[in-house]
């Protein structure tokens, strides 16, 4: 488990993702690789290949991608609520200005749901 030093110098231990967190992360990675890997058993050589096989790999392929994005936007929520609570005096995100008016930060952080 990795250790996190916040800006006053004390350690604060980062929580170890819950069961559901981690059952999520491999769905998202399976559904990465399986759907690729059915089409390679489904077909011997490019000739072998039908129209509808190669649609619905790439229906698949593009969701599993979709999915990908949605997990790291529901797990970057997480990591905006964690930064919130160390209360920063300084809020540089991105390419954005530095924002030294963190209450805006805390607000939106506050109105992420659940």
């Amino acid at each position: 488990m990795a250790d996190l030093e916040n800006s006053n110098g004390s350690e604060t231990p980062l929580d170890e993702p819950s069961r559901k967190v981690q059952l999520i992360e491999v769905a998202v990675f399976l559904f990465l690789i399986v759907p690729s890997m059915a089409v390679s058993f489904f077909a011997v050589g490019q000739a072998d290949l039908r129209f509808m096989q190669v649609a619905i790999s790439s229906i698949l392929n593009d969701l599993a991608l979709l999915s990908l994005v949605l997990y790291f936007i529901w797990r970057n929520r997480e990591s905006i609520r964690r930064l919130a609570t160390l209360e920063p005096a300084v809020v540089c995100a991105g390419h954005g200005p530095v924002v030294k008016d963190t209450q805006a930060f805390l607000d939106f952080a506050a109105s992420l749901p659940a």
